[in-house]
């Protein structure tokens, strides 16, 4: 079968992990006169916070090594509001200190665990990294232009205390460990290619600020949450402060965090399934189905297989968007858009499908799962 063009596309499930066991990614091909870009993008080094457990934290010498990874333009305020100059903020394992050196405001984390501790700053980029930008997108203007105002409107980050992770005998930091540094701070979309996305850790801390002042539940509570509110209201969070159209965001924010298992026999409630992000493809329906709700879209959950029964069946979902209905699974957001909710499972694999929705309102009452295996099937026409 084919499937249609995906809007989102499925290289978004190799992004860092929001959730369950963070993983981060460095370019091996990495260049220090780029600020750390790479033009080969073959290969990748990864590492999960796990591996800093045996690494030691050192200072850059002189003024600290200038990256071109990004963070968003509202870090920097709310971290300048959060701790006064000399001062200390601490929560959940995440303690920040503030200083002036060399005309610079630092900032020194220290995040347990895995006792991570690292000093930066942030500054606006100069000549030389929109030089790098162009040095990146020599044929394609416009899309240097992009960049271009990208970086413009946000900030870079640069080291100045490091893990020595990639060579722990060394007793220095080098370029490569303040690339990796710069990338667990970094936003979580990074716009310049050769700079892998960040594990976005200070837009977390953010949050964790925006979530100690905020009492009450986030969302439409159209069900109560049996467990861990906390991590519902901070994916959220994280929906209403990204930019564009909410669908996309959240299959994008779903897919950056999202590992497929083996087909399970029973369905995990979302409010589970987020602290790992691991489950199959019902499992990241019943998610996609779940925030939906909460956003107050109208949404239906499907189960969708083949017309000859040969292939295992699969969770999606199907919402209203204006006058017609879009679909998503956990391969993501799709074109095809139907007034008829009914034909889109066709639609978006370009051949006849069964289908059948699940009905959830006696899940909703009686909290029993229901299996998204068994029930009447119906066909999707193309």
């Amino acid at each position: 079968m084919k499937r249609a063009t995906l809007l989102v596309s499925l290289f978004l499930l190799l992004y860092p992990r929001l959730f369950g066991e963070p993983v981060i990614g460095i370019y091996s091909a990495y260049e220090e006169t780029l600020y750390g870009a790479a033009r080969d993008r073959r290969g990748v080094l990864w590492f999960s916070l796990e591996d800093f457990h045996a690494s030691e934290s050192l200072d850059v010498s002189g003024d600290g090594i200038l990256t071109a990874v990004t963070v968003a333009k509202g870090i920097r305020d709310d971290l300048l509001n959060l701790v006064e100059e000399g001062g200390r903020w601490s929560r959940d394992g995440v303690t920040l200190t503030r200083y002036r050196k060399n005309g610079r405001d630092l900032f020194s984390l220290h995040y347990l665990p895995p006792d991570l501790r690292f000093t930066f700053s942030l500054e606006k980029p100069g000549d030389p990294v929109y030089d790098v930008i162009d040095l990146i997108y020599p044929a394609r203007q416009d899309a240097a232009a992009e960049v271009k105002a990208h970086y413009s409107d946000n900030y870079v980050v640069r080291i100045h205390q490091a893990e020595n992770v990639l060579e722990p005998e060394k007793n220095r930091v080098d370029f490569g460990e303040a690339l990796l540094a710069a990338t667990v701070l970094g936003e979580p979309f990074q716009h310049l290619l050769g700079i892998r996305d960040g594990y976005d850790l200070l837009g977390n801390i953010g949050y964790l600020v925006l979530e100690q002042n905020y009492k009450k539940p986030l969302g439409m509570q159209y069900r109560p949450l049996a467990a861990h509110e906390d991590d519902i209201n901070l994916f959220l969070m994280k929906l209403e402060e990204m930019e564009g159209d909410s669908e996309e965001n959240l299959y994008k924010l779903a897919a950056a965090s999202f590992q497929l298992n083996p087909p399970g026999e029973q369905l995990q409630l979302p409010e589970y399934f987020i602290r790992t992000m691991r489950g199959d493809s019902f499992d990241m329906a019943f998610f996609l189905y779940d925030i939906l709700r909460r956003l107050d879209r109208e949404v239906r959950f499907l189960a969708v297989a083949s017309l000859d029964g040969l292939t295992e069946a699969e969770g999606a979902v199907v919402y209203r968007d204006g006058d017609s209905w879009r679909f998503m699974d956990y391969l993501g957001l799709y074109a095809p858009a139907s007034p008829d909710w009914t034909r889109l499972p066709a639609l978006v694999h370009e051949v006849t499908m069964l289908y059948r929705e699940i009905d959830l309102t006696e899940f909703i009452e009686t909290q029993a799962l229901p299996n998204p295996r068994e029930g009447d099937w119906k066909k999707s026409v193309y």
